[in-house]
């Protein structure tokens, strides 16, 4: 049998892939989604990880403001 190598776009090891985790809104629902090209999975991840930072930037933003009132 060919085996083939797939690769999960994440930034993180995932050690236990849940196919009930992630979006219920995404373009094919929820699951835990592979590829085999790998170029497509890092460029995913680091938009993943990008919007992850600006969420976190905004949170740090909010949490300063508060603290000024």
């Amino acid at each position: 049998m060919k085996k083939i190598l797939l690769y999960h776009a994440s930034y993180v090891v995932i050690e236990k892939p849940d196919i009930h985790f992630g979006r219920k809104n995404a373009d094919f629902g929820q699951g835990f989604y592979l590829t085999k090209d790998l170029s497509f999975a890092r460029r995913w991840a680091k938009e993943l990880l990008r919007k992850e930072e600006e969420a976190f930037q905004e949170e740090i933003a909010r949490i300063l403001e508060e603290d000024e009132s």
